[in-house]
């Protein structure tokens, strides 16, 4: 257990990415991110689910790999799981960032199969309100040094519950929102569910200048 502790500091620690000084990293596509979030019209404190799926378009083997999640910061982990239980990572610490937000970071020390998927759990934030943002990105290695893919970005809507409604935890999502999906696997749910995510997201942010006019 020692042993296996040790391992993942310097997993992390190889792996945690450049300082806030640093140039942007150069991206690569061998790995890439998708991420589909049920329901994508939330009730602020209602449970979300979030599945990220890596695909990995090279013929090397990956030696490292940690995916960075980056979330409001008024938002609580609950859980992650896999149908695959090779395939669920273990969860690192949080990093509070200045921005408002916070970024959860998943890593493996052994490595599963591409393509790799799994589903994190979290608590919304009580008070939040019309567009959020989840993004993230994958960072490994092959053998040489440290490479990452493009950052992807699921938008959301935060809506108040209906007057004489109270949300559930666990009840049948409204849409979906998915970044990163191929758009011939989309289903046409998926797809409405992304527009009206989107439309709605336009309406509230409208609304809100209007009260600030």
């Amino acid at each position: 257990m020692r042993m296996r502790h040790l391992i993942a500091t310097v997993l992390l620690l190889a792996l945690a990415g450049f300082p806030a000084d640093a140039g942007a990293q150069a991206t690569s596509s061998a790995v890439t991110v998708q991420r589909v979030v049920v329901p994508a019209v939330y009730t602020p404190g209602q449970i979300i689910s979030v599945t990220v799926t890596l695909q990995k378009d090279d013929a090397r083997t990956v030696q490292a790999l940690v995916l960075q999640e980056t979330v409001p910061s008024a938002w609580t982990y609950q859980s992650v799981s896999s149908t695959n239980p090779r395939m669920t990572p273990i969860k690192g610490q949080d990093v509070t960032n200045a921005t408002g937000t916070k970024t959860l970071s998943f890593y493996y020390i052994d490595i599963p199969d591409f393509p790799i998927s799994f589903t994190y759990r979290m608590t919304t934030g009580a008070d939040d309100a019309g567009a959020i943002t989840v993004s993230g990105l994958a960072k490994f290695r092959f053998a040489g040094a440290e490479e990452q893919s493009a950052s992807v970005a699921t938008p959301l809507v935060a809506t108040m519950t209906p007057e004489g409604e109270t949300p559930t935890e666990g009840e049948t999502a409204t849409s979906t929102g998915c970044t990163g999906c191929s758009q011939g696997t989309k289903g046409v749910g998926t797809a409405l569910g992304d527009l009206f995510a989107s439309g709605l997201a336009l309406l509230t942010l409208l609304a809100v200048a209007h009260r600030h006019e």
